[in-house]
């Protein structure tokens, strides 16, 4: 997958922090990087992610290696951005805070399609943005972002089926 590579190969290269890359194509995800606005503060999940978001302008596939450092200025300091018209692309420290951090913008994703349908939305005021992330922040699990969440998904396909563990 040159596209893939393209990409991963390059954040890997230049974000020393970024373990784990997560890229998906969802409908919800790609909806939303569709949008002006992008993903807007309008429910619990779209408030982790307030002012923590970078967006890249869709250039076609990624196969050109001239695409990767427009990619990086746009990233900047994030490690979560919306391809504009593509997807959702997240980075991780470790696997379990990629997997909570896509799992949460998926999420958020959802719930604004969904609020969208049904009218204009409530947006939730800077203020409380700003509580709800220093509260979130002082909240974090022992083990790291995403570790109990993560533990817990394993849990769950275990009791489906142990033969990924081969």
């Amino acid at each position: 997958n040159r596209a893939g590579f393209v990409q991963h190969a390059l954040f890997h290269r230049h974000l020393p922090d970024a373990h784990c890359i997560m890229h998906t194509h969802t409908t919800a995800g790609m909806a939303v990087s569709s949008v002006e606005g992008g993903l807007r503060p309008i429910n619990f999940y779209a408030c982790n992610f307030a002012g923590q978001i970078a967006y890249h302008d869709f250039e076609g596939v990624t196969v050109r290696d001239e695409e990767g450092e427009r990619l990086i200025a746009s990233l900047g300091n994030k490690r979560v951005m919306l391809l504009r018209n593509h997807g959702i692309l997240v980075m991780g420290r470790t696997l379990p805070e990629a997997f909570i951090k896509h799992w949460s913008l998926q999420r958020a994703c959802e719930i604004q399609l969904a609020t969208m349908s049904m009218g204009r939305p409530l947006e939730v005021a800077d203020e409380v943005v700003a509580v709800h992330q220093r509260d979130l922040h002082m909240a974090q699990p022992p083990g790291g972002p995403g570790a109990a969440d993560f533990a817990a998904m394993v849990r769950l396909v275990d009791k489906r089926d142990t033969s990924w563990r081969e």
